[in-house]
């Protein structure tokens, strides 16, 4: 349930960074909706090391933990990553709002 969250949470996180560079609808709904398939589509190179952390693996962990044969140290590895990348958006964000005069 947690790991859902976490893609949720993703996902907000692109879609923040989106609508604030792109100050229409259209171009912002098309890249958040971009890089949320692109990271999906990441999992067919999932044996490659670096990639395996990457937040398409979400869902591939919540299958193995269903499954119930998780690898904790990949599944703690992918945490790690996907929150970096969610305190990177959500960070190129607030900068960017800041510096919009109001």
């Amino acid at each position: 349930m947690l790991l859902f969250i976490l893609d949720i949470m993703f996902v907000s996180s692109v879609a923040l960074f989106s609508s604030v560079y792109f100050r229409s609808y259209i171009p912002a709904m098309l890249m958040t909706w971009g890089i949320y398939i692109v990271s999906g589509l990441v999992t067919i190179a999932e044996r490659v090391p670096v990639i395996k952390h990457f937040p398409g693996m979400i869902k591939s962990n919540m299958g193995h933990i269903l499954y119930g044969m998780p690898d904790t140290g990949d599944i703690i590895w992918n945490i790690v990553v996907v929150f970096g990348l969610i305190a990177v958006f959500i960070g190129l964000s607030i900068k960017k709002i800041r510096n919009q005069d109001i």
